[in-house]
């Protein structure tokens, strides 16, 4: 047995590790370290993470480490804090520490902070830019290495409850045996459960020990302010609550508060709803530009008319709607849907009634991680609409996850719903001889392991969570249900990117023949 502790937001903690090599009967607890190649880079081996012992882990989740801990069996779990506590960490870690040697004297970004107060514009611009970096890294883990998350404030309140629930992912264990640890751990001379100033890896020596809730004493209206713009997204995704300024001070600040706390000139669902799923870079403006990009290129590719009437299957909260409302006129049609229950009820509460003409409703279809209590199936699922209703449909990132036979019925509908000489615009992670190198070399782009010959998987027990197919079967099924390809593929290097989404996924262009 494996297992893997990392600490993000590094909270220091060996409370964890402990108690699980004691339940497990493991050898003991080991840091492991991440060795530099000549000239740079990272490099680990499965031989740095031993069985039957428990491994904690400082790195980043690089797509080779994800890699190693997979290849290993590894049991992973990433410790959670609340960001602003980890926030305040690496402040006073910054004011606190003094360097030892040469090696420690160079220059870091948290420097910029040193002998400031923490309401310092310095201080706050590395909330604002540096910080999101830590918090991107820490929803990697949960994404990239499917960790499970364990939260601090939880395994301070109820350490046994968080140990059943660990437990039962790797190997559920009498909970008898799970209360002797945790009052074993609690008894240990100068421990508590989650005693962060206790044999402190150097990793953490940058962030001084912040107790849980502690931050709200320290950080104020202008953190907040701040935190609602650059970091909401990543907040949000690791299920915190993402604090607001005080009334007071948004009147003090009304240039400011118009910026940082409200969306602007232009509708935007909130990060509540955006989550990292949707949008896990660049916050608010990421979120807008990424589907005004996506516009660009309907018209660019696709000769995109502002009078057509247009389908969007698997719409999320609208980013490309969004997009559409600018670009297209009163005379045209849009209409989306998707599985997502409260992305849809924001779209038509907040889109809607401002542009009529756009219209959306919920798909209640069939989706392990999207929505597990759908009634149809994805491949049998008939669109909801007439034959011949649409000049243009497109699918951004939803190729991605569906199976064959999903797959197949969703080209079959495309094809149906659509008029002669009208036009589809999708994306896909295809498999060339170029993308297959690139995984077979591990070039930055996310592991699909799992083969099935024409098609690959990132996730055995979890086929939705991504998926790339040859695309030489993508050609031939477009050919089947009636459409054609007239231009070429574009390919935009999806294997050699960390993380595939619709930003570097290949873009395929069908036109239903006449």
């Amino acid at each position: 047995m494996r297992i893997v502790i990392v600490d993000p937001l590094l909270t220091g903690d060996v409370s964890l590790a402990e108690m699980l090599r004691s339940i497990y009967g493991l050898a003991t607890v080991v840091r492991v370290a991440t060795p530099r190649r000549a000239g740079g880079g990272q490099r680990l081996s499965v031989e740095q993470f031993p069985s039957d012992a428990v491994s904690r882990y400082s790195g980043p989740p690089a797509d080779e480490t994800v890699s190693v801990l997979a290849d290993a069996g590894a049991h992973v779990i990433a410790l959670l804090r609340d960001p602003y506590d980890a926030f305040v960490a690496v402040y006073r870690g910054a004011q606190s520490e003094q360097p030892t040697n040469q090696r420690q004297a160079r220059k870091r970004r948290s420097d910029v902070m040193v002998g400031k107060p923490i309401d310092h514009p310095d201080v706050l611009g590395f909330l604002s830019h540096e910080f999101p970096s830590t918090l991107s890294r820490t929803t990697g883990w949960l994404l990239d290495a499917d960790a499970v998350p364990v939260r601090l404030e939880d395994l301070e309140a109820d350490p046994a409850s968080v140990l059943r629930t660990v437990s039962d992912r790797i190997a559920p264990v009498a909970p008898g045996l799970i209360a002797e640890t945790v009052a074993a751990w609690s008894a240990t001379p100068g421990a508590r459960p989650t005693d962060a100033t206790r044999d402190r890896p150097r990793h953490v020596r940058r962030a001084a020990p912040v107790p849980v809730g502690e931050s709200r004493q320290e950080l104020g209206d202008a953190h907040y302010a701040l935190s609602r713009e650059h970091l909401a997204d990543h907040i949000v995704g690791l299920e915190y609550e993402v604090r607001q300024p005080s009334e007071s001070w948004v009147a003090a600040h009304p240039t400011i508060a118009a910026e940082v706390t409200d969306a602007g000139a232009d509708l935007i669902a909130p990060a509540e709803l955006r989550r990292f799923r949707y949008a896990r870079r660049g916050g608010k403006e990421g979120f807008v530009r990424v589907g005004d990009e996506v516009v660009r290129r309907f018209v660019d590719l696709c000769g995109l008319e502002p009078d057509e009437r247009i389908l969007d299957v698997g719409c999320g909260v609208g980013r490309i709607a969004l997009a559409l409302t600018k670009y297209l006129d009163e005379r045209a049609r849009y209409d989306g849907f998707d599985v997502d229950t409260e992305g849809i009820r924001w779209c038509q509460e907040q889109i809607t009634p401002s542009f009529p003409n756009f219209r959306f409703q919920l798909a209640d279809v069939f989706s392990k991680n999207y929505h597990p209590d759908g009634r149809y199936q994805p491949s049998e699922y008939r669109f909801p609409f007439p034959d011949a209703s649409f000049s243009f449909v497109f699918l951004t990132s939803v190729f991605t996850h569906l199976v064959p036979e999903a797959a197949e019925n969703y080209l079959r509908q495309i094809a149906r719903v659509l008029e002669h000489g009208g036009r589809c615009y999708c994306t896909w992670n295809l498999l060339t001889p170029e993308s297959l190198d690139d995984l077979e070399q591990g070039r930055g782009g996310k592991p699909f392991p799992v083969d099935h010959g024409f098609y690959r998987l990132q996730k055995a027990d979890n086929p939705e969570r991504s998926i790339a197919y040859a695309e030489s079967w993508v050609r031939e099924t477009i050919a089947t249900v009636g459409l054609s390809i007239d231009q070429p593929i574009h390919h935009r290097g999806w294997s050699r990117q960390r993380h595939a989404d619709q930003g570097n996924q290949d873009i395929v262009v069908a036109t239903k023949r006449a």
